[in-house]
């Protein structure tokens, strides 16, 4: 197995441990903080195998990463970026994932040192790139609410709990307006039409179409899914199929 596919195994394990019982969980809580992780994860290594040799095609900056005794093409070249993409990997997980340092330690190993060492700037670089993404922290460096109870008194139209789950928090509306990945700073979120009440969202069109589609598609006894759709909603519902 090549670095990357290995690094992207242990990304996933300790993202099941990160929603199972026994483990340290909620360190990168839902979907988006998991698909948040993910990509930091995966540019971080896209970054361990480009700025060594391509600089130019490079996520991150270029500028204060340096790389000494970079082998020429062959075997050692590609030893030398599995062990860049190591450090980068391992490092960035570590601090993503506190609660699996061990597991994460123990899935780690290098030959040459420098080179992992090269890699574990990258992965830190990468982190302190996204610190005050909005994620969990503002842009002033304050921490923002991640997820919020659920309301005890609930009118017609607003979000029920998982009956199986009636404690669980919702994510906190601040997700929307991270910064994105791909596109400079943030796009704000133009408010939904009388997002303050239910009433108005139940009496939109829009919203209503759309209701009714995730009802019918996501409804137990379905027929509508395509298989494609069924899949998808097993993979982002954390249900069985």
């Amino acid at each position: 197995m090549n670095s990357v596919l290995y690094w992207n195994s242990v990304l996933l394990e300790v993202s099941r441990r990160d929603f199972t019982r026994g483990f340290v969980n909620s360190q990168n809580p839902g979907p988006i903080g998991t698909s948040r992780a993910m990509a930091m994860v995966h540019l971080a290594i896209r970054d361990a195998l480009a700025l060594p040799v391509a600089p130019a095609k490079a996520y991150l900056p270029a500028a204060g990463h340096t790389f000494p005794s970079l082998p020429a093409a062959g075997p050692a070249r590609s030893a030398y970026l599995d062990d860049v993409v190591g450090g980068a990997a391992s490092a960035l997980l570590v601090a993503l994932y506190p609660g699996s340092q061990q597991y994460i330690e123990e899935s780690t190993s290098f030959v040459n040192l420098q080179a992992f060492q090269a890699g574990q700037t990258i992965g830190n670089a990468m982190l302190a790139s996204r610190d005050t993404d909005g994620a969990f922290k503002d842009s002033s460096g304050n921490p923002v609410e991640v997820a919020s109870a659920q309301n005890k008194m609930l009118g017609y139209g607003d979000h029920r709990a998982d009956p199986f789950d009636s404690g669980q928090p919702r994510l906190g509306v601040h997700w929307g307006n991270v910064d994105h990945f791909a596109a400079a700073g943030r796009v704000a979120l133009a408010p939904f039409p009388g997002h303050a009440t239910a009433a108005p969202f139940l009496n939109n069109p829009h919203y209503r179409a759309d209701y009714e589609e995730v009802k019918d598609k996501g409804s137990g006894g379905a027929t509508t899914r395509t298989p494609a759709e069924h899949l998808i909603g097993v993979y982002w519902g954390y249900g069985c199929p």
